[in-house]
């Protein structure tokens, strides 16, 4: 064969090589970032907030630094190239752990490629008819509005 089909074939598989080296990098992450409510009032400041895809992958986690707020909180994507679970979806909803607690997010709290979303996170879990009441989120009519960890 010539020198010039050689170097053809050549270049096309280093091309077809780097087109799948660039294919492998994973998708931007989803940047968290908000308040949280703790038992009605700011939350503590040196908790850890963690972010899980709806399979329950960890797709992210953040040290609070502030009393109140949290973030930015990265939450990796899944990278479609590979067969494992890395992180989170288009559109997937993320949930929140706080201290170790379940949250309710409030906002806007799902997977885009590389957007910054500005959520709340209120904990404990808003959960209608517990007897605790989150002041300013839900309607707890005669209830006592001060946290009561005993409902």
């Amino acid at each position: 064969m010539s020198t010039r089909i050689i170097r053809i074939i050549t270049g096309m598989v280093m091309l077809a090589v780097f087109l799948s080296v660039a294919e492998a990098y994973p998708p931007l992450p989803t940047e968290f970032y908000g308040s949280v409510i703790y038992e009605n009032s700011p939350g503590p400041a040196d908790k850890l907030v963690q972010a899980y895809d709806q399979n329950g992958t960890l797709c992210g986690a953040f040290i609070t630094a502030h009393t109140g707020y949290f973030g930015v909180l990265s939450c990796m994507g899944d990278d479609n190239s590979t067969p494992a679970d890395e992180g989170a979806g288009i559109s997937e909803e993320i949930s929140f752990i706080f201290d170790g607690r379940q949250t309710t997010a409030l906002g806007e709290n799902w997977y885009s490629v590389g957007e910054y979303h500005n959520i709340t996170l209120i904990v404990p879990k808003i959960i209608c008819g517990d007897r605790i009441c989150q002041a300013g989120f839900e309607s707890c009519g005669s209830l006592d509005q001060t946290w009561n960890p005993d409902g």
